[in-house]
């Protein structure tokens, strides 16, 4: 977190925030309270085993306008995909090979609201 703020202050970044807790309970805690800013974009990326159901049913419910999901497992990926799709449209999807020589690829799903 100290790493971001420090970026995004040497770049003259002020529209970005950092967060260091759990995804579910910090979604939580935006759900009961004043909710997802207008606008807002929403970088995920989770663990292998994906996202925890509520934290995916949270997320889905403050309806950010855009979701960048950034998976290191396709599998996973593909079956928490289609749960996003019922509110967002797929913008773009495309794989990076950033572990040469292994059979690991990282893939970025890129989503926008309906509306």
């Amino acid at each position: 977190s100290s790493d971001g703020q420090r970026n995004a202050a040497l770049n003259g970044i002020s529209n970005v925030s950092f967060v260091t807790e759990k995804v579910k309970n910090y979604l939580l805690a935006l759900r009961e309270g004043a909710g997802m800013p207008p606008g807002s974009a929403v970088v995920i990326d989770p663990a292998r085993s994906g996202m925890h159901p509520k934290a995916r049913q949270r997320l889905c419910q403050l309806a950010p306008e855009h979701l960048l999901y950034v998976s290191c497992n396709p599998k996973i990926l593909a079956q928490e995909l289609p749960e996003f799709l019922e509110e967002y449209a797929l913008a773009g999807l495309e794989a990076f090979d950033l572990f040469p020589h292994t059979r690991h690829v990282e893939v970025l799903a890129t989503l926008t609201r309906r509306g």
